[in-house]
């Protein structure tokens, strides 16, 4: 499935982060690249902040501060929402 008519992924960086082009049309490009690594991790099934913390080498706090921007830009109320909607929308 494509991303909209005019996006599609384009490269896949080594944290697992993904470049678009033509984002500027797409609620993936307001995440910031920490942001989509661990939208991306959290669908791998790393859903407690503890463990994506660890992945990433970051605070557990930190990454449950990213979370709560994450649900805002992408208008999802929990974890598993935006591990669904990165699916749905091809990100993962």
């Amino acid at each position: 499935m494509a991303l909209c008519s005019g996006c599609s992924k384009t490269e896949i960086q080594p944290t697992g982060s993904v470049t678009f082009t033509h984002a500027s049309t797409h609620l993936f490009s307001q995440l910031t690249p920490t942001e989509v690594d661990i939208v991306i991790w959290m669908s791998r099934g790393f859903t407690d902040p503890d463990e994506v913390a660890g992945t990433l080498f970051r605070s557990p706090n930190t990454i449950r501060t990213h979370l709560t921007n994450i649900f805002a830009k992408l208008d999802v109320p929990s974890r598993t929402a935006a591990a669904a909607y990165a699916r749905d929308h091809d990100l993962i």
